[in-house]
């Protein structure tokens, strides 16, 4: 029984050859599925190109778009606007620097610079500021702590920028700093033995 099934096999692998259109007409109608599935699938996805936006994305679209409102647009003619509440005055608030005092002397380390601001309806506004006519430091509106601040007079110079308008101030504040500790000296003595 088994050398006949075994018989079969053979006859059958020999008479591949000879069936060979058929295996390949059985292959070529699988494709067809496969084929019409991606035809389907181009054209679908080129009617949601074409297709217009829904007003979810129009929303978007308009959202997201840049519009620089000092400069005129020629396409679109102006329109009336009306005055809202959350319109920024892109001037500069009050500000002041509270902390280190005018001709104060000053220990402490770090030496924390503290600023007043009246922000009610202003825009955004940052700051950089400088010791002593050095560097300026980048824009932030982060509080300020001076580390290892050198003895003696101290001028701390603050440039305050509306961020809207770009119009800017700049304060300054003198202060003596008394922090450092002195160096110990040591001081060698021969020992006799």
């Amino acid at each position: 029984m088994f050398s006949r099934i075994l018989q079969k096999i053979k006859s059958g692998y020999k008479d591949i050859p000879n069936k060979k259109q058929y295996v390949e007409f059985f292959t070529a109608l699988l494709t067809i599925p496969v084929l019409l599935t991606v035809i389907w699938a181009n054209i679908t996805g080129l009617k949601s190109k074409n297709a217009t936006p829904t007003p979810l994305q129009q929303q978007i679209v308009v959202t997201t778009q840049a519009v620089d409102k000092d400069k005129p647009d020629p396409t679109n003619p102006p329109t009336q606007s009306v005055p809202t509440s959350n319109v920024c005055d892109r001037g500069l608030p009050e500000i002041g620097i509270t902390n280190p005092t005018e001709q104060e002397v000053v220990s402490d380390n770090p030496v924390i610079i503290d600023i007043s601001i009246k922000r009610e309806k202003y825009c955004a506004i940052a700051w950089s500021y400088r010791l002593n006519g050095g560097r300026w430091s980048d824009y932030d509106d982060n509080s300020i702590a001076l580390y290892s601040v050198p003895d003696g007079k101290v001028t701390f110079e603050l440039r305050v920028k509306n961020l809207a308008s770009g119009t800017e101030k700049t304060l300054k504040r003198i202060f003596t700093y008394t922090g450092s500790q002195p160096t110990p000296t040591i001081q060698v003595s021969p020992t006799t033995q």
